[in-house]
């Protein structure tokens, strides 16, 4: 038997709204679940970012023994950054003036921090000599809310990260 022309136009205002809806109401479920998983993105590669500039500067120090290379954390800004350096003196621990910036500084994405553990407690710079070797050791804990932490290692008497 055909279908008439009025009962084969389509959906109807009423199925149309019960869809969207559920599509809402799925949508508001996977949110709490879609936000922690991209704020744990977020630290990881932030994590990451930290690990590959320190490796740089290691590679940088190995590579040019006559330079020191290291990487200064700012926490004072926001969002904190990091930048990797090098310097033809060795005379000083901190980053600072007559510094060449090797590496442009890193944002960390906003909602991250990093936690700083360098000995000595006053600086925040790690510097990698022409040997490898770490002229402090260092632990670097990158944080979101509601995350737990990611920690990079810097070992002093190896340079191992």
């Amino acid at each position: 038997m055909p279908l008439s022309p009025k009962n084969s136009r389509g959906f109807s205002l009423l199925e149309i709204i019960v869809v969207v809806v559920l599509i809402g109401i799925l949508s508001a479920l996977a949110m709490p679940t879609y936000i922690k998983t991209m704020n744990a993105i977020r630290m990881h590669n932030a994590s990451k970012t930290i690990k590959m500039q320190l490796l740089i500067a290691k590679s940088r120090a190995i590579a040019n023994t006559s330079e020191h290379c290291g990487v200064f954390f700012d926490v004072s800004t926001n969002p904190m950054q990091s930048l990797v350096f090098t310097r033809s003196s060795p005379a000083y621990t901190d980053y600072g003036v007559g510094d060449v910036i090797y590496q442009q500084p890193a944002k960390l994405p906003i909602k991250v921090t990093m936690t700083l553990d360098i000995d000595p407690p006053t600086t925040n710079t790690v510097i990698f000599r022409g040997d490898g070797t770490a002229k402090s050791g260092a632990r670097i804990a990158v944080c979101s809310p509601g995350i737990s932490s990611d920690t990079v290692h810097v070992l002093a008497s190896t340079g191992r990260i």
